[in-house]
């Protein structure tokens, strides 16, 4: 029987509501119809639905209870001994987590009201590692603190498998991140492959797009934190960790979609590597875009973020030999592994350009070079081939979620022109009237499309 944490939900309430006509038409027997709502559980469908708001009702509800529960213990926390500090807090964290997995795991009567409140006890842990620091005077760094309740929280959602305490420890890492980073430039190093050997086991057998994007997003900006700190902005890593994360990202996020239990957390990844690599092209589209970084703070192999910078875009490479041999079994998303791929060669020649050609006079006092324009060139061409590809990978797949992108890709790259460059404002109307009224009948040629491949693929 398939699982329906591996399907989409949008694929099974098509496939509920297609099933019903089909049976109403006899297309498929009345046996065979049941077999497939059996197989995908499409039973299921309307209470898996409102399980997220069910979740997050009882997390705001028990929320408001703690802020009585603590407004109450506050107005009496001066007068208490310490003993009965610790064992109030302890106990209050032990109620949660116990009471919350009683009736998630063992009862199974209320499980969200069960889930949210195993939720409250990882936050309650956290307020306690601060209180504790509180009751007993123990001055250390408020980030050793943070890092605590991110393992502790991360190891509540391995044991019972909940994603909000997965996006607990995610963020909270980063907060660590952040300010570990202060003290030792490798942390940067260290974190990103930490991060992905702990959250994207995780994500993956949850099967979340959420924790996966959330994962993928901390990893590539761990890699820029480092050229964030120390002597001042490294810019030249920054742009580079973001095309290797990007370029890593899409490579196996293409992959992945190809089968239907990766689907999801394939299709985040590829959503996290063109944001990435789209950033980046748009940056060096422009050419004060390309001048900023050709002039930015010469400490490129100074910065321990290159280290994982440069790590991602090698991982990347045998991903990208694989597309270039299995390109042709990729169905549609064969158009978009080629616009990505074409993207980050450009992005890449338009960086290379840039990081190559140093000068140690102010961009600002000097005329445009050729290099420059070059490089800008490759930066728009690198955003049209990005737009390109999700646009004939939407025709293909039939995925608005291509769509759309693409066409604000495309407006975005216009629109961008017109702001860099001086021009009459009557032809700076024109442009924009254009792009709005190509927005609106591409989105209703698109939308007209789709029905007429419906109607197509109904007929028998």
């Amino acid at each position: 029987m398939a699982d329906p944490r591996h399907i989409s939900a949008g694929f099974r309430r098509r496939l509920r509501d297609e099933l019903a006509l089909w049976r109403a038409e006899g297309l498929v027997a009345p046996e065979q119809a049941d077999a497939l709502a059996a197989r995908y559980r499409l039973a299921d469908l309307a209470k898996e639905s409102s399980s997220t708001l069910l979740l997050s009702l009882y997390i705001v509800g028990a929320l408001l209870v703690a802020g009585g529960v603590v407004s109450f213990v506050a107005a009496n926390w001066g007068g208490l001994p310490p003993a009965p500090k610790v064992a109030l807090i302890v106990l209050a964290m032990l109620t949660c987590h116990m009471g919350g997995f009683y009736l998630w795991k063992v009862r199974q009567t209320h499980p969200w009201l069960g889930h949210a409140l195993i939720v409250l006890g990882t936050l309650v842990f956290g307020a306690n590692l601060g209180l504790m620091a509180q009751i007993f005077n123990i001055h250390s760094d408020i980030y050793n603190g943070v890092a605590a309740w991110a393992v502790g929280a991360m190891a509540v959602a391995y044991a019972v498998g909940s994603v909000p305490n997965a996006f607990i420890a995610v963020a909270a890492s980063f907060v660590w991140l952040c300010g570990a980073e202060g003290y030792s430039d490798w942390t940067s190093v260290y974190y990103p492959l930490l991060a992905a050997t702990v959250f994207m086991p995780f994500a993956y057998r949850r099967r979340s797009a959420v924790i996966t994007a959330m994962a993928l997003a901390v990893i590539a900006l761990g890699m820029m934190v480092g050229a964030l700190h120390g002597r001042g902005p490294d810019w030249r890593v920054v742009v580079l960790a973001a095309v290797g994360a990007g370029s890593l990202y899409v490579a196996a996020g293409l992959l992945a979609v190809q089968k239907e239990a990766l689907r999801r957390v394939g299709i985040a990844a590829v959503v996290m590597g063109a944001i990435g690599l789209g950033l980046v092209a748009c940056s060096l589209s422009f050419l004060e875009g390309v001048k900023e970084l050709r002039y930015s703070t010469w400490r490129l192999f100074d910065s321990p973020g290159l280290v994982s910078a440069g790590a991602a875009a090698f991982c990347s490479i045998p991903l990208w030999v694989v597309h270039v041999i299995g390109w042709r079994r990729m169905g549609p998303m064969r158009p978009l592994s080629l616009g990505l791929f074409a993207a980050v060669v450009l992005t890449a020649g338009a960086i290379g350009l840039a990081l190559t050609h140093p000068s140690s006079q102010p961009y600002h006092y000097r005329p445009a070079e050729t290099v420059d324009i070059t490089a800008a060139v490759l930066g728009n061409i690198a955003v049209l081939a990005l737009a390109v590809g999700l646009l004939a990978s939407a025709m293909a797949a039939v995925d608005r979620r291509l769509f759309w992108p693409g066409v604000l890709l495309l407006v975005l790259l216009v629109v961008s022109r017109f702001f860099e460059y001086e021009s009459n404002l009557m032809w700076k109307a024109t442009a924009f009237l254009a792009c709005g009224l190509g927005i609106i009948g591409g989105g209703l040629w698109f939308e007209s499309y789709l029905r007429r491949r419906r109607a197509a693929d109904e007929q028998p």
